[in-house]
């Protein structure tokens, strides 16, 4: 059993679920595995709601990869259209010597969920509120149960298991289709803005290794030196432009060189900048992993293996369906007496967003160490979204360079600022971190807050519609006697509410200022 309650904050959201599968299968495989399907349920949402089907199989194996195998072909699908499959079956693999006893004739009168519905699902970002509150809502909550009180949810709730449950026999998936893919379009927009605008609204990505440490021997990472240094030749020789930016395209990829010279004494800034974790202080850098295969005498890293992952670069790709950068790659990392230096090598993504994603960082001592020369060379080629591959930019020089020029410039002076920022002790880094408690009513939140939007708005005009009494007192005499201390009656809610939002403005622009004193004090100058 995973540990977390919370399974789906905890090994959906937070983490990839097959690479939660995959990393358990590895540290922890099973000795059997046995699989009850005497009585199935299929349809639409088997495992939300009940359908069942009688099927008298029970599956047993050694291997839990062949297991699901066989369970996906007696249901009839293809058990590679299930991506936690396909991951698992591409990293674990089936078996090398197995054979299967029993008949595998799909079940008669099993229904497989409609292809259309279950990629309208996986469209839905797992670390999304959309795909939360999908989640739970599939299950039937009653409204006053202890898992749910919330009656938007639980209405929602009823709203979703009816439409699940006739779409088995009508036409109601259609519907269910267009609700889940307007809301996974919805998603996908605004966390395309984020990429671009609102970058400390992300989420910071805990990943795995997604390799096999002892795939590679200690040559492996002694030989990335030798191999990027005929790269780091060509890129050397290139002209610089205006910002110390060399770049050529060569065989579908870029060669990219930049450097820049800060006001920090060279022993001062290797102290504070640790050249081994240079990939973690590049710009748009989302998470990632490092495994350390070897350390000097001094305990620093000098072999190592790092997964790292990057928002869309440029950012604007997010909006065509373009995928964060997440590569693996060997790093060797050395620490002469004039110079420190991380060399890495890519050996694998398991995106697919990037064929190479090689280079270097070094630093060297300048002005006789009373300041310090930061050097980047990369090579890099990656993958473009299907929009801007049928628009082919490699075949229009004319459109692509301004493109690229722009790219390279504004990551890599943003990655240069950020040796800076580190060696000065600002904050930098985009995203926010995952809470590391049980987020069970994260899925309660959207619509508690539609809920208590609309008893609020309901109370507001109910005391707006009210008349109220007029000022003073009626006298004897029959008229109205108003004194100086008489006010007008105030509806307490709308009170209430201004004395409730007053903090909430003055916090903001408490924060609007402290920030702008921030940059004033961090200005650069010449």
């Amino acid at each position: 059993m995973l540990p977390q309650d919370d399974k789906h904050h905890h090994y959906r959201a937070r983490r990839d679920g097959a690479e939660v599968v995959v990393d358990l299968l590895r540290t922890h495989p099973p000795d059997f595995h046995l699989v009850d399907a005497v009585v199935s349920s299929h349809g639409c949402a088997g495992s939300q709601v009940g359908r069942p089907l009688r099927t008298g199989t029970v599956i047993a194996a050694a291997d839990g990869v062949l297991a699901d195998l066989v369970g996906a072909l007696l249901m009839g699908v293809d058990p590679a259209s299930s991506p936690l499959y396909a991951r698992v079956l591409d990293d674990c693999g089936l078996p090398d010597d197995y054979r299967i006893d029993g008949d595998l004739t799909p079940y008669q009168g099993w229904r497989n969920p409609p292809r259309p519905l279950v990629e309208a699902v996986r469209r839905l970002a797992p670390d999304g509120w959309a795909h939360r509150l999908f989640s739970v809502a599939a299950w039937h909550v009653a409204p006053g149960t202890a898992q749910v009180t919330d009656p938007a949810l639980a209405r929602l709730s009823r709203i979703l298991t009816s439409l699940i449950r006739a779409a088995d026999t009508n036409p109601a998936a259609a519907t269910l289709c267009a609700v889940l893919g307007a809301t996974a379009l919805a998603s996908s927009t605004v966390r395309a803005w984020r990429a671009g605008n609102a970058k400390d609204g992300l989420r910071h990505r805990d990943v795995s290794l997604a390799v096999d440490p002892d795939a590679y021997t200690l040559a492996d990472f002694d030989r990335i030196t030798d191999l990027l240094r005929p790269l780091e030749t060509v890129i050397d020789a290139l002209p610089a432009d205006a910002w110390q930016m060399r770049r050529r395209h060569v065989g579908h990829s870029i060669l990219f060189g930049c450097e820049r010279t800060v006001n920090a004494p060279y022993r001062e800034f290797v102290r504070r900048v640790d050249v081994s974790r240079s990939i973690s202080y590049m710009t748009d850098y989302l998470g990632g992993r490092v495994h350390v295969v070897s350390r000097d005498a001094r305990g620093r890293p000098t072999r190592q293996i790092e997964r790292n992952l990057y928002l869309a670069q440029p950012n604007y790709l997010a909006y065509y369906g373009g995928p964060p950068i997440d590569v693996c790659k060997l790093e060797s990392v050395d620490y002469a007496e004039q110079r420190q230096r991380i060399s890495w090598r890519t050996v694998r993504s398991p995106n697919g967003s990037a064929d190479y994603d090689d280079g270097s960082v070094t630093f060297l001592p300048a002005d006789g160490g009373a300041r310090t020369r930061i050097v980047i060379r990369v090579r890099q080629r990656f993958t473009l979204p299907l929009t801007w591959q049928v628009i082919r930019p490699d075949t229009r020089p004319k459109l692509r360079d301004p493109l690229v020029q722009d790219s390279y410039q504004r990551f890599f002076t943003r990655t240069l600022d950020n040796f800076e920022a580190q060696y000065e002790g600002r904050p930098y880094r985009i995203g926010r971190p995952w809470e590391e408690l049980d987020d069970l009513e994260a899925a309660e939140l959207p619509t508690r807050r539609l809920t208590e939007a609309a008893l609020m708005l309901r109370t507001v005009a109910a005391q707006a519609l009210t008349v109220p009494p007029p000022p003073g007192r009626l006298g004897p005499d029959g008229f109205w006697h108003v004194t100086p201390g008489d006010l007008p009656s105030r509806t307490p809610l709308l009170a209430e509410f201004r004395e409730s939002l007053r903090p909430a403005v003055a916090g903001f622009w408490q924060g609007l200022r402290e920030a702008a004193a921030r940059d004033r004090r961090s200005r650069w100058t010449p």
